[in-house]
C-alpha cells in the first residue's frame, strides 16, 4: 500500500508547473513569429532595394555628384534630380539638366559606393546627340499631324526624320532654332509604306506623286522618301507582296519621265536589298 502512494505521487502535476509549461509555449511562439517577420522584412527589404535600390547608397551617389559637378560642370548652371538606381547594372544615376540650354542634359552614372563611373555629356551634348533627337521629334510631329489628317491609303509604316543621324552632326550647332519644315528640305526623309492590291511600278510613280501633293500643301518640306507599296496584310499575316524605292529624291518627283526614274530606283533597291541580305548570310556563316 505504501509503495502505490508513492508511485502516485511521482506522477502529480502542480498547476504551477502547467502554467509555467503554457509561459513557456507562448514564448517560444513569439520567438518563431519575431524570427518570421523579421524574414519577411529582410525579403521585403531585398526585393525593394532589386528594384528601387538602397536609400545609403542613394545618399552617398548624390554627395558624390555634388562634388563632382561642382568640379567638372560649375559653369553649366545644371539642375540635378534625384538619384536613380538601375536594376538591369546595379548601378546609380542622376539626370543633370542646364537651366538655360534646351540641349544640355545627360547622365551622370555611379556605383553603390557613390563612386563617380562616368557620364555622357561628351556624347549627348557635345557630340550633339540630343540636339539631334529635339529636332528629329519636332519634324516627326510635323509628319504625324499630316499623315493624321489627310493621308489616304492605308498604311501600317509612316514617320519622318532628320538624316543627320547618320552623319557626325556636324550640321547641328547646341540649341539651335530653326523652321523645321525649312530646315527639313535639306535634311528630312520620309518612310512611307501603302496598301494596294497592284504592286506596280505605275502605282508607286503615282503615290510618290500623291505624297508630295500632300506634304507640299501642309507646306512640310522632306529631302528624299523611302516609298514601299505593298499587299494588304492576310489573315495568315505572311506573303505580302512589294515594290519599293529607296532615298528618292524630292526633287525628281514629277511627271515628266518619272515612271523611267522609279523603275530605276526600284532596280537599285532590289540590288542593294539582296547585297544586304547575302552580307548577313556571310556574317552568320562565319
Amino acid at each position: 500500500m505504501e509503495e502505490s502512494k508513492n508511485d502516485s505521487s511521482s506522477d502529480f502535476v502542480t498547476p504551477q508547473s502547467g502554467v509555467m509549461e503554457e509561459i513557456m509555449k507562448k514564448k517560444v511562439l513569439k520567438i518563431i513569429a519575431g524570427m518570421v517577420a523579421l524574414l519577411l522584412i529582410a525579403l521585403i527589404l531585398y526585393v525593394t532595394n532589386s528594384f528601387v535600390g538602397n536609400p545609403i547608397s542613394k545618399i552617398l551617389v548624390k554627395h558624390s555628384v555634388d562634388k563632382y559637378v561642382t568640379e567638372n560642370y560649375s559653369d553649366l548652371d545644371l539642375e540635378l534630380n534625384k538619384p536613380q538606381y538601375n536594376f538591369k547594372d546595379g548601378g546609380y544615376y542622376v539626370q543633370a539638366k542646364s537651366k538655360t540650354s534646351i540641349d544640355t542634359h545627360f547622365s551622370i552614372v555611379c556605383n553603390g559606393n557613390g563612386r563617380i563611373r562616368y557620364d555622357d555629356y561628351e556624347t549627348y551634348v557635345l557630340g550633339k546627340f540630343n540636339t539631334w533627337c529635339r529636332l528629329n521629334d519636332e519634324y516627326k510631329e510635323l509628319i504625324d499631324e499630316v499623315i493624321e489628317k489627310e493621308f489616304p491609303y492605308e498604311s501600317d509604316i509612316a514617320f519622318g526624320e532628320i538624316i543627320e543621324k547618320g552623319n557626325d552632326f556636324s550640321g547641328l550647332e547646341i540649341d539651335m532654332k530653326v523652321d523645321i519644315s525649312e530646315y527639313a528640305k535639306n535634311v528630312g526623309k520620309l518612310v512611307i509604306y501603302s496598301d494596294s492590291e497592284t504592286i506596280t511600278e505605275d502605282v508607286l510613280a503615282e503615290r510618290l506623286l500623291k505624297i508630295k501633293e500632300i506634304f507640299d500643301r501642309n507646306n512640310v518640306k522632306f529631302y528624299s522618301i523611302d516609298c514601299v507599296v505593298q499587299t494588304p496584310l492576310k489573315e495568315d499575316k505572311k506573303g505580302r507582296d512589294s515594290i519599293s524605292v529607296r532615298s528618292f529624291l524630292y526633287q525628281d518627283i514629277y511627271e515628266d519621265g518619272l515612271l523611267d526614274r522609279v523603275m530605276k530606283n526600284v532596280k537599285e533597291t532590289e540590288e542593294y536589298y539582296k547585297e544586304m541580305d547575302e552580307k548577313k548570310d556571310m556574317q552568320r556563316d562565319n
